[in-house]
Order: structure tokens, then C-alpha cells, then sequence
């Protein structure tokens, strides 16, 4: 999954919240050599645990192509919350130019209604981001439980 080239440097650091310890709170501070436009496409894919043990790929699948106008559209909250904590200011679009991006202290205390419903369990999802010419740019590797609320 590792790029060809070296297209972005980050780094990240989480805190548990001390009252809440469902709430983490992250910070981060990236360096891109590329500009962020809608010239990528972005590929997500979440593997569930099955009940035998091991990775199930493929539970969902989603390629997104224009990814900075999709996610404004169909989550328009989290954009403006997202650009707030980079820029302060929340009606920015893109492009974004090359250069360094930081946030400090972002909840993952958030209310998505999208999608509405999902199946209790532990998931593992890989995000890719392409070119319109198919060249990998980069990728992530996240972990995650969804678990039904308690009273």
C-alpha cells in the first residue's frame, strides 16, 4: 500500500478524555507537496472481524471520485467543522494549496446520520487516494468499533 513517491509528511497524536472515555481527542500536523483538488479519486473499504476470527474484506465498499465537493455536499456539517479547526474559517473550499495543515484537539464526539444504520461489530477500513491516472498518492489505515449506546 506504500506510495511510489513521497507526497505528504504526517504526524498524529490522540488523547482520551478524562470525564468521557468513549471521547478522544486528536491533533495533527501534516506537510503536502501536492495540491488538494477534485483531480483525485478516493477507494474505502472496511473489513469486518468475523465471528470465526480474521478479516472479512469488503463488508463496504466506496469510491468516491471528487472527493473535496463530495464530502461538502453530503456532510456539510463535519466540512465546516473540519475547516474551522485547519483554517478558522468555515465556508473555505478548495483547492488547497501545498504546504502545512495543522489541528489540535478534535473531538471524535460526533452525531453522523449517515449511514443510518450499520451492523454492530469491530472494523478495520483502508483508505486510498488516486490520480485521475490511476497512480496511488496515498493511504490510510484505521480501526474501529461501532457498539450500541448505553442509557
Amino acid at each position: 500500500m506504500r506510495p511510489q513517491k513521497k507526497y505528504y509528511i504526517a504526524t498524529y497524536s490522540a488523547v482520551r478524555d478524562r470525564s468521557n472515555p468513549d471521547t478522544w481527542f486528536y491533533s495533527f500536523n501534516t506537510t503536502t507537496f501536492l495540491p488538494c483538488t477534485d483531480d483525485y479519486t478516493l477507494s474505502v473499504n472496511l473489513a469486518s472481524w468475523s465471528s470465526r476470527g480474521g478479516w472479512k474484506d469488503n463488508a463496504f465498499q466506496k469510491t468516491i471520485a471528487k472527493p473535496c465537493t463530495t464530502v461538502r455536499s453530503f456532510f456539510p456539517r463535519e466540512w465546516r467543522k473540519a475547516m474551522v479547526y485547519v483554517f478558522n474559517d468555515p465556508d473555505r473550499k478548495c483547492p488547497f494549496p501545498p504546504g502545512t495543515y495543522t489541528a489540535t484537539n478534535v473531538s471524535t464526539q460526533n452525531d453522523f446520520t449517515f449511514p443510518p444504520s450499520f451492523f454492530y461489530g469491530k472494523f478495520r477500513g483502508t483508505g486510498r487516494v488516486f490520480t485521475l491516472a490511476k497512480e496511488l498518492v496515498g493511504c490510510v489505515r484505521f480501526y474501529f468499533s461501532i457498539v450500541p449506546k448505553h442509557p
